[in-house]
């Protein structure tokens, strides 16, 4: 298998991880501001979407930017912690499966292990059961591709390395992380048409819960308005430059202004999301099952996707740490200095 087919086998697993992950998490979320179907899994389920996606963001970044440093690639070794530390917890989701099982067909009480109380009947232990087989088959060929690619494209470069400067390399077409841009604008430009919809339909139905209509309408516009003004600074920042005196200030300050508001919104939000949840728990009806599922469904996607960039932006921070440490300790040491005395005769002879 050559570097062509790796990679788009590497983003179509990647992608496939990606979706499963995000959707099992938001049914978990779902489950868990209804409080209904409570188990541990709920919260394996959540924070394995965010694993995921995070892992996902690094392999999205490493392609976007594969510039190794002078001695180190670090955003190699940031991805393989990443892909670490998702093959980790997919490791505990195994365990913590089977012990489930066990307890709920083995066991002699199956209604508590551990003094943690089991909902044998819930169906979220069969989709934590379907969701742990597929990750781990895909997790499986996604270290197989990156293993093969770590061996052959390095061969690869190796031979182009040797070839003339004036001859054209063989270059091998994999797939553009553009695409990603792509499913995110598509991806929020649905959920925006979605939130309008329902909270405008259920806007004079549920009048004593307004708030959920409310927020759901206000966080559609904005999204909206967001996404223009982010498609807008993409195609015409380079014509702006041009014309424009300060074009910094006219592009960017709306968009950060509309981005600002957009997490106030995201943020209150979240405080109707803890609400529902209170008055779910309470055994309070619901003014429309639809008009709540829609809004814990939307409120979850954006909350996994934040809470996802969060994530990575931590590890990032961790392992640049990690690396800086690594490289003061390599210049103290006297090793640097050694290979740059070592490169000047070679750069004398030439």
């Amino acid at each position: 298998m050559g570097c062509g087919p790796c990679r788009w086998t590497e983003a179509v697993v990647g992608l496939l991880m990606g979706l499963l992950a995000g959707a099992a998490a938001v049914v978990a979320a779902v489950t868990f501001y209804q409080c209904t179907n409570q188990s541990l899994l709920n919260y394996w389920l959540m924070i394995n979407g965010m694993v995921t996606l995070g892992a996902f963001m690094g392999l999205v970044v490493w392609r976007l930017a594969p510039i190794p440093g002078r001695y180190i690639n670090a955003l190699t070794f940031l991805t393989g912690f990443l892909i670490f530390l998702n093959v980790a917890w997919l490791i505990l989701g195994n365990v913590a499966v089977g012990l489930v099982y066990s307890v709920c067909f083995v066991g002699a009480s199956p209604d508590v292990y551990l003094d943690i109380e089991v909902n044998c009947s819930s169906y979220i232990l069969p989709l934590t059961l379907a969701v742990v087989v597929i990750f781990d088959v895909l997790c499986v060929i996604l270290i197989a591709v990156l293993c093969v690619q770590a061996f052959s494209c390095e061969a690869d470069s190796e031979d182009d390395d040797e070839e003339e400067e004036g001859e054209k390399k063989e270059d091998y077409s994999g797939p553009s992380v553009w695409w990603v841009s792509v499913v995110f604008i598509i991806l929020f430009a649905i959920l925006s048409v979605v939130a309008i919809a329902v909270g405008a339909t259920f806007l004079s139905e549920c009048s004593d819960q307004i708030s959920g209509p409310v927020w759901l309408i206000v966080f559609g516009c904005v999204t909206i308005f967001v996404l223009l003004l982010g498609l807008y600074w993409t195609r015409y920042r380079w014509e702006a430059g041009k014309l424009w005196s300060a074009p910094g200030w006219y592009l960017v300050l709306p968009f950060l202004v509309l981005f600002l508001l957009h997490l106030s919104v995201i943020s209150g939000g979240n405080v109707l999301l803890f609400e529902v949840r209170e008055e779910s728990c309470e055994g309070e009806a619901a003014c429309s099952n639809a008009l709540q599922v829609t809004q814990i469904v939307i409120g979850s996607i954006v909350n996994l996707l934040l809470v996802a960039l969060v994530y990575y932006g931590a590890v990032f921070f961790l392992v640049g740490i990690f690396f800086f440490i690594v490289t003061f300790y390599y210049y103290c040491c006297g090793d640097a200095d050694e290979d740059l005395d070592e490169e000047a005769p070679i750069k004398q002879d030439a």
